[in-house]
């Protein structure tokens, strides 16, 4: 995992505020994640079998310096238009429960 991008505060980029876009599109599901007084925003992917959270710390992959750069790479990796998109200030958790994923 690449520190520079993780967190790690002399990687210039300042802290951003907590905030979490699910992001969803041919069938798949997303979470853009900032975290207060993290540096960056992380893709997590939400695996459509299992409902398990899936992250690397890959920069370009899952980790971004702006939100915007993040839900671009979303929509060009997804297949067809997004069909749902919201952005929340705060996720009190997730619980997997058989195929699916629920946030709290």
């Amino acid at each position: 995992i690449n520190a520079e991008y993780m967190g790690d505060r002399r990687a210039g980029m300042p802290p951003v505020e907590q905030s979490h876009t699910v992001v969803q599109g041919d069938g798949r599901v997303f979470i853009v994640s900032s975290l207060a007084g993290r540096q960056g925003f992380h893709v997590v992917t939400v695996d459509p079998l299992t409902g398990q959270l899936l992250f690397n710390g890959y920069p370009g992959r899952d980790v971004f310096p702006t939100r915007d750069e993040a839900l671009d790479h979303l929509h060009t990796i997804l297949d067809g238009p997004v069909t749902f998109q919201r952005t929340y200030v705060a996720l009190l958790g997730y619980v997997r429960h058989g195929g699916q994923g629920h946030l709290l």
